[in-house]
């Protein structure tokens, strides 16, 4: 399914680029993970998680748009709330670029991981996650992919 191509291919590039310390697929429990920095500096966590595949059109080959969440989590033991702010706005920024550069890693050949062609990238929305409870922050970023296996 391109929905589970497109999520696995991201969570590997993820975790080849390791802009956080942790990175799965699934919705987890953000306090059962540890969001400190490491050794290595790298602290928060990503987590991909799959929501719904609509527009299908499986003529052809097929095509359609998969949409999936991603959070990002961080944490801020610091008494003033813009410290936790200012960490989750740049760890969000550092995902939308390499969400960007996976996606035009797909444009390519030689490096497409999905099974199907992605035709169009768009962040639908980003939230504050209702799981956020000081001193660990979250957001949710819902993401669609217009995918194409068109012959």
């Amino acid at each position: 399914m391109v929905w589970y191509d497109i999520i696995q291919s991201l969570y590997d590039y993820l975790k080849a680029i390791a802009p956080t310390r942790h990175i799965a697929c699934g919705a987890l429990e953000p306090g059962d993970v540890d969001l400190s920095a490491d050794a290595n500096g790298l602290s928060g966590a990503i987590f991909l998680i799959r929501d719904r595949e609509y527009d299908e059109k499986i003529h052809h080959g097929g095509e359609g748009v998969v949409t999936f969440y991603v959070e990002n989590w961080v944490r801020s033991d610091n008494p003033d709330p813009l410290d936790g702010y200012t960490a989750l706005s740049a760890q969000e920024a550092s995902f939308r670029e390499v969400l960007t550069t996976w996606f035009y890693a797909q444009q390519q050949v030689d490096t497409n991981t999905v099974n199907a062609d992605l035709i169009n990238l768009e962040i639908d929305e980003t939230i504050g996650d209702a799981d956020s409870r000081r001193p660990i922050l979250g957001s949710r970023t819902t993401v669609q992919v217009t995918w194409s296996k068109r012959t």
